[in-house]
């Protein structure tokens, strides 16, 4: 089988994800040929006289996560492809109208959605393409566990950075300085500072110096065809400087009817899991797959359970316990690899 692999990174990714994914698929099986081509790189010209060669074109998210990489030729020549095509979606929050477009213009087979297979089908409704939940995974190659829970400096290290506005969200912030006043007690490696984030090579070495990490669901609780509550926001910050977050939040958000939840499990809580690093995040649906207080060490949404949340924490026992299991949990069956198998086998199956 001759297969296709397209990405678009420029330089250094401080998104492990994209390469995981990449790396994944060219480490899938022996008996596929791939050829891989950047899109930052105008070597992809090379492909239109090859295109109609590939048994299956696989499109990854750093092509169209935060704006499209696609060159205008490249689309028109996909649509002459005598293979199915199979593109992922980055950044399922925001450019859904360019994303749409981008579906319909280069006419993809299957569309591979990092949302729960409902709102999946909801998002992409009007897409002709076969939607398909493929949430991340674990890369064991990278993510795995070196130092031992006895032997780690840290209590509990984070990387992240302040989300933009428009997601409406009230918990990721308020959720980092609560764990900053309750356990200032222990050593923390906390940080929102965009400088200070990782390559995937480091953010492996530094999860491995932590005993435990603090995160939330990815994503937004306001989920939107359209993108008009996040243009609408922009607009409106760009004509009051002075406004706050809770302006925003008041205005846009506090009487938003029937919102869907574009929440989803974030390739970081799996970096975690990989890394035998303990996870203490809010309560949330994590794509189905994770399990509050089996997988990670839940926090109410009013934050009234601190003090069960670090009794438990600073317990080792009960922490090596909860970081094994998970651990098996997710080599047993949520690696990228699994994910890749089930991909192929729902493909070949439709």
């Amino acid at each position: 089988m001759r297969a296709l692999l397209l990405h678009a990174i420029k330089g250094i990714s401080l998104l492990s994800y994209n390469d995981d994914w990449k790396d994944s698929f060219l480490r899938y099986d022996k008996h596929i040929n791939w050829d891989i081509y950047n899109l930052y790189n105008r070597s992809w010209v090379l492909l239109i006289p090859k295109l109609k060669r590939y048994d299956l074109i696989v499109i990854l998210h750093s092509t169209n996560s935060n704006t499209s990489h696609f060159p205008s030729l490249l689309k028109k020549a996909l649509l002459y492809r005598r293979s199915k095509l199979l593109i992922f979606i980055g950044n399922e929050y925001k450019l859904i109208p360019q994303k749409l477009k981008l579906i319909e213009d280069i006419d993809a087979d299957y569309i591979a959605s990092q949302l729960p297979q409902d709102i999946a089908d909801w998002l992409y409704a009007e897409a002709k393409g076969i939607k398909l939940s493929v949430p991340h995974a674990l890369n064991p190659f990278v993510f795995k566990p070196i130092l031992p829970q006895k032997d780690r400096l840290t209590d509990i290290g984070e990387r992240s950075y302040e989300y933009p506005w428009y997601l409406g969200d009230l918990y990721r912030n308020r959720l980092i300085q609560n764990i900053k006043n309750y356990f200032s007690g222990l050593t923390l490696d906390i940080s929102s500072d965009r400088n200070k984030r990782f390559s995937r090579k480091a953010w492996a070495e530094f999860l491995n110096k932590c005993k435990g990490t603090v995160s939330t669901e990815a994503g937004t609780s306001f989920l939107e065809r359209d993108d008009r509550t996040r243009l609408a926001v922009n607009k409106y910050l760009i004509k009051n400087k002075g406004a706050s977050f809770n302006d925003v939040y008041n205005r846009f958000f506090e009487n938003y009817k029937n919102p869907v939840s574009g929440k989803t499990i974030s390739s970081r809580h799996f970096d975690a899991i990989g890394t035998k690093t303990c996870q203490i995040m809010l309560s949330g649906r994590f794509c189905d797959i994770l399990k509050p207080d089996i997988h990670y060490i839940s926090i109410n949404r009013d934050f009234s359970n601190l003090e069960s949340v670090y009794e438990r924490f600073i317990d080792i026992e009960y922490r090596k316990k909860m970081t094994d299991l998970t651990y098996e949990f997710a080599m047993d069956s949520h690696t990228h690899l699994h994910r890749i198998s089930s991909l192929f086998n729902k493909i070949s199956l439709i």
